[in-house]
């Protein structure tokens, strides 16, 4: 009995452990996509400046 016991113990303990790592990933690609985000609003930015030096030099 006291095998099961710590067999379902162990159990308990790893289903915990799987959701806090599951909260863990779930916060991570959020921040990952924030992060996409801000990152595609600057490659934006710098390709309108680069559109707009390679106007300025082209006339």
């Amino acid at each position: 009995m006291e095998a099961i016991e710590q067999l379902s113990k162990k159990i308990d303990d790893l289903l915990e452990l799987k959701s806090l790592l599951e909260q863990e990933n779930q916060s991570l690609k959020k921040e990952l996509e924030e992060e996409r985000q801000k990152n595609m609003l600057v490659s934006e930015k710098v390709n309108a400046l680069l559109t707009k030096i390679d106007a300025e030099i082209s006339s």
